[in-house]
């Protein structure tokens, strides 16, 4: 059986972790842990109550799905690359959101919720998430349901902050422009910089060459090139 999932994140060439165990985008390490840890009890062949066939077909989503996507979200390494890569995807549809279309009813009204993003969200999350492995032979199609919902989430997520940028830098526009003061003296030109402005210059550094790999990982990632996106945001990291 084939275990390619076409919708949702996958769609767009990224593996959803967080859809696949069915946990929340931001759901905790522990709370990840313990629902991995029941989704691996009832696909477990010692402990899967259900015939032949769907034992084996079980056993394969257990050890081809569920096992690799927990071993990425217990990696703290891999997880902060991972909550990278899903940030950064949020991001280049956040603009685009209105072309985007979803099969999911789920997707749908989450789309559609204009307030308490969040609450939508979960309350959507709970209800798919809820049976997800009761049916073995559904559960590709309940982790393109959840993919999708998660999509969805990222990219209205992330078009809140660009509204909220957009509305802080029109108040800015707005606020009269203060007189710039002339320096008093000549000798305050050349006053000898502090620690603390010593230290900002170099904590500055570092900031501006992790500016310049993940302005390099949006160019991969417009070019649909994930390995080099993952890649130059491991080098920000």
């Amino acid at each position: 059986m084939s275990f390619t999932i076409k919708h949702g994140l996958f769609k767009a060439n990224i593996t959803d972790y967080h859809a696949i165990l069915g946990v929340s985008l931001d759901e905790k390490p522990k709370a990840i842990r313990l629902k991995y840890l029941k989704t691996a009890q009832k696909l477990h062949p010692d402990t899967c109550r259900t015939d032949k066939e769907q034992k084996k077909l079980a056993s394969q989503i257990l050890s081809k799905l569920v096992n690799p996507a927990y071993e990425q979200l217990s990696n703290k390494n891999q997880f902060a690359e991972h909550q990278l890569v899903l940030t950064q995807i949020g991001k280049n549809y956040a603009e685009k959101s209105d072309r985007l279309t979803f099969a999911s009813e789920s997707a749908q009204k989450l789309l559609k919720a204009d307030k308490n993003v969040d609450k939508v969200y979960q309350e959507l999350l709970q209800e798919l998430v809820k049976n997800q492995y009761k049916q073995i032979d559904k559960v590709l199609a309940k982790i393109a349901a959840i993919s999708e919902l998660n999509f969805v989430y990222l990219v209205l997520k992330q078009k809140q902050g660009i509204d909220r940028e957009d509305r802080a830098i029109g108040r800015q526009s707005q606020k009269p422009k203060a007189h710039r003061q002339a320096p008093s003296t000549s000798k305050q030109k050349s006053r000898p910089k502090s620690q603390a402005d010593r230290e900002n210059i170099e904590e500055s550094t570092p900031q501006s060459r992790a500016d310049s790999y993940i302005r390099r990982a949006k160019e991969y990632m417009a070019k649909g090139s994930l390995n080099d996106t993952i890649s130059e945001l491991r080098d920000a990291l």
